[in-house]
């Protein structure tokens, strides 16, 4: 085999590697755009602020020092925790533990059966897109509750 030869299999190779990884990337992308989807659509009641405390002149127009918001309130209006969506996307309780999240994540999957549509048909991407945003929810969860599990997943050598 000549040298312009195996330059051009190491060259395809590396194109065939690049694109795998840009695929990879663009359907978590899209995962990620179904889940924010998904959330703009549904809405949670959201717990009424407190009444602002009166302001200390000599501590300036902060709020009263004692007063925490709860962690459900978030700071900016219209953000809202990513992990809590995640949690909500599988039916599974904030804070559960790894065992229960994967009884949620197997329990939710379960409903979803594309197969069960005809191909190329709407309602089976759609059912394909909405199991594709609940295993990137699962993986950011399982990973958020077992880092040791990814740690060695992205090391390179």
């Amino acid at each position: 085999m000549s040298i312009p030869d195996r330059l051009w299999r190491v060259v395809k190779g590396h194109y065939q590697l690049a694109k795998g990884k840009t695929d990879q990337v663009q359907a978590r992308a899209d995962a990620y755009s179904e889940l924010t989807e998904y959330l703009r659509k549904t809405s949670l009641p959201r717990a009424p602020r407190p009444p602002a405390a009166p302001a200390d002149p000599a501590a300036g127009s902060r709020p009263h020092p004692t007063y925490q918001p709860p962690p459900e309130i978030s700071y900016r209006p219209g953000v809202r925790d990513p992990m809590r969506a995640c949690y909500e996307l599988l039916g599974a309780q904030p804070g559960c533990t790894l065992e229960a999240l994967e009884q949620a994540y197997e329990r939710r999957g379960s409903q979803l059966q594309p197969q069960e549509h005809p191909p190329g048909s709407a309602a089976r991407a759609a059912v394909e897109k909405e199991a594709e945003a609940l295993s990137v929810a699962y993986e950011k969860l399982r990973d958020a509750l077992n880092p040791t599990e990814t740690r060695f997943e992205n090391l390179e050598f």
